[in-house]
């Protein structure tokens, strides 16, 4: 059997965190790519000082430059963006276009990678790190606001063999927030 291995930008906490833990839980050998090492050290996880604003760091870390090394071994790439690419609030123009770049990114590389790389993009809606109001949860028609566990499940899923014939698709999760019609 093959090891799996993933490379996490911003695995350092949050969302990153939690999918790194669940990766590492799942037999994949994990590599962190983040300026802060991850809170508690844990084995399974490669921490790799990265700072994705600079070149020269990304090409240390490889983060881009793999695409030779997927092609031959096959792989997937899931990128995280967010349900600000498809919808926003006033002053959010810059982080909504970057999100939104994350995503016609996606497709595109699935179309370049393609057929050995898979790439997929996953876009979380409110994701809680810290305790919220019930009537936050209520507003979701899921029930309740997302977990990073929640984000994690479909990274992991997505990077999966279960999942060979998905590639260059936007997951939205955000218990159902973006389909909510909201008056005020």
């Amino acid at each position: 059997m093959t090891q799996k291995t993933a490379l996490c930008t911003g695995g350092a906490q949050g969302i990153g965190r939690s999918i790194a833990q669940l990766l590492v839980q799942r037999g994949y050998d994990v590599a962190i790519a983040d300026l802060k090492a991850p809170a508690g050290r844990e084995p399974g996880f490669l921490f790799l000082r990265t700072d994705v604003s600079s070149e020269p760091s990304v090409r240390a870390c490889m983060a881009k430059h793999c695409a030779p090394q997927l092609r031959r071994r096959g792989g997937a790439i899931v990128n995280i963006a967010s349900t600000r690419a498809l919808q926003s609030e006033p002053g959010t123009e810059a982080y909504s276009a970057s999100k939104g770049g994350l995503v016609a990114l996606t497709h595109a590389l699935a179309m370049s990678l393609g057929p050995q790389v898979r790439v997929n993009c996953v876009s979380p809606g409110w994701i809680a790190h810290q305790a919220v109001r019930k009537k936050d949860h209520a507003q979701h028609p899921a029930g309740r606001v997302g977990r990073p566990e929640d984000i994690a499940e479909i990274v992991a899923y997505l990077l999966s063999d279960a999942a060979g014939f998905i590639t260059g698709q936007n997951f939205v999760v955000d218990g159902g927030m973006t389909r909510k019609m909201i008056y005020v």
